[in-house]
């Protein structure tokens, strides 16, 4: 269906039942159209002046499956919805295509494909007069043949593409291709200072299982807005950024990233692990990712403002923290001088600054087996706004909040956690304290207790009459005289286990307090 001969045709709105012929072409001279086969809620006539005003493609067949191809010119796409065409190899015709001045697709702003098997690849043809300058939000799922998504020449024409959204796509291997069509351009250092994805703001993977990397990088040290960065279910990945090392320039405020069991690096071997944007921290059941600490404190405070300040209290900004099955993390904090990367050995030797995790909401850490402990205690003076602490089935743990050198002991009795609401501590064999003896933690706010399967831990937990929760080491607890008659023991030293909940201004098991709720 050739719409070329109809020169003066500046307006189409067109609604076909189930069929739109192949190798459908736009009229070049054609500015305002809406072309849909689907059931979605887009109106027939959306300009008050009962004609179109956008440029929108949407293929969602309903019975029969279509086979159309949408053959780029000068059409001035700029929507393209396709969704259960499952005959469909390419969606992008370029073969014949020919514009000097590289403007074909240069209008396009969204682009979605999903539940298309048969999609072998996205552009059919030559891509050097594609220009995809325009393109803000690219999403797809259930690509199952689609082995890449665009070639090297095209992404470099990617100057406001926002947000990346793929989702099962079995057989997606790299997310730019490697090389051209041509087999000639590829991501080398040549490139590097050419300006690439700079606008990308999120990027979600998920369920791609031969995916290597998800880019570049010498695509990642440009990536300047960057702030959701999730990944799962990506067992092939080796590391989130590829090829070759450095450091990338902004760090996401959001990363998670789960189920994938092969990778090694977040970012690339040599890349420090300094993350002071990020807000939260989500990562489950990556078994060899080298990741030995989350932040890392430089041996010295810079006082260019251009550079990152790490120890600065403005610095961190993390508000939650989610670690789950990283066998390789051995602390939460190091100090850049205590590691040794050739030996890769972290001690911490070292006093801590006061303040790190001013704005840390919550902190749940399970099944980190090679963690002996959490955080230094002079970090918790600084966590006004923790309202969360769960720790499990970490093996290794010894101490919540310890310390390995006497100089973080000192003359400060008590640490309030003024907002802290549930406290978790559970399978932890060899965990011993809570708290270096010295010191007497007091949860003005909490609400939920339990402490299972501790069988060493020497603290012990009490409320007094206002049914504040004090958290003291045993031989502190004798000192101070806890157990008397305005003391409440909810959790003695070497017990079993506990569950408590406070209930009307009371604590009481949690057995009574459902009891209590029933009534």
């Amino acid at each position: 269906m050739e719409l070329n001969s109809l020169q003066h045709l500046t307006t189409l709105s067109v609604t076909p039942r189930n069929v739109i012929p192949e190798n459908f072409v736009l009229s070049k001279n054609m500015t305002e159209y809406h072309i849909h086969i689907c059931d979605c809620e887009y109106p027939s006539f959306p300009s008050r002046l009962r004609h179109p005003a956008s440029r929108t493609i949407c293929f969602i067949p309903t019975e029969e499956t279509i086979r159309t191809k949408v053959v780029a010119r000068n059409a001035k796409i700029r929507s393209v919805k396709i969704e259960e065409c499952q005959n469909l190899q390419d969606v992008f015709q370029l073969d014949g295509v020919e514009d000097a001045k590289k403007d074909c697709l240069s209008h396009l702003t969204t682009l979605e494909l999903k539940y298309m098997d048969a999609l072998i690849c996205i552009w059919k043809g030559p891509t050097h007069h594609v220009n995809l300058r325009s393109l803000a939000s690219l999403t797809l799922w259930v690509c199952g043949s689609l082995k890449s998504v665009i070639s090297p020449s095209l992404a470099y024409s990617l100057e406001r593409l926002e947000k990346l959204d793929i989702e099962s796509c079995g057989q997606l291997e790299h997310i730019i291709s490697e090389k051209d069509e041509d087999g000639k351009e590829t991501f080398s250092k040549t490139h590097s200072q050419q300006a690439c994805l700079q606008n990308l703001k999120e990027v979600q993977i998920e369920d791609c299982k031969k995916l290597e990397y998800v880019l570049p990088m010498s695509i990642a040290q440009g990536l300047l807005y960057l702030e959701v960065l999730k990944i799962s279910d990506a067992a092939q990945l080796m590391q989130v950024f590829g090829n070759e090392d450095g450091n990338i320039f902004s760090y996401p405020t959001e990363l998670e990233l789960r189920d994938s069991s092969k990778v090694g690096y977040l970012f690339s071997r040599n890349c420090a692990v300094v993350l002071p944007s990020l807000r939260h921290v989500e990562i489950h059941k990556c078994p060899q990712l080298l990741m030995h600490s989350v932040v890392r404190i430089p041996r010295k405070v810079s006082t260019n403002s251009e550079q990152l300040r790490v120890a600065d209290t403005e610095s961190i900004s993390l508000e939650i923290l989610d670690l789950e099955g990283c066998s390789q993390l051995e602390c939460i904090i190091s100090k850049e001088d205590d590691y040794d990367i050739e030996n890769e050995e972290i001690s911490l030797n070292t006093p801590f600054l006061p303040v790190c995790f001013t704005s840390l909401k919550k902190i749940q850490i399970v099944d980190c087996n090679n963690l002996k402990m959490l955080l230094p205690i002079t970090v918790a003076r600084g966590l006004p706004h923790l309202t969360e602490l769960h720790i499990q089935a970490s093996s290794q743990l010894v101490a919540i909040f310890g310390s390995e050198d006497q100089a973080d002991i000192n003359n400060i009795e008590e640490i309030v956690l003024p907002e802290l609401l549930k406290l978790h501590l559970e399978q932890l064999p060899s965990l011993i304290s809570f708290c270096p003896k010295e010191y007497h933690l007091v949860f003005p706010s909490l609400e939920m207790l339990r402490v299972k399967t501790c069988p060493e831990m020497t603290t012990s937990f009490s409320a007094a009459m206002d049914a504040y929760v004090h958290a003291k080491s045993e031989a502190l607890t004798r000192d101070t005289a806890i157990g008397s008659a305005t003391t409440q023991i909810i959790v003695a030293p070497h017990s079993n286990g506990s569950d408590w909940i406070r209930l009307e201004g009371k604590w009481m098991s949690k057995e009574k307090a459902e009891e209590r709720r029933r009534i």
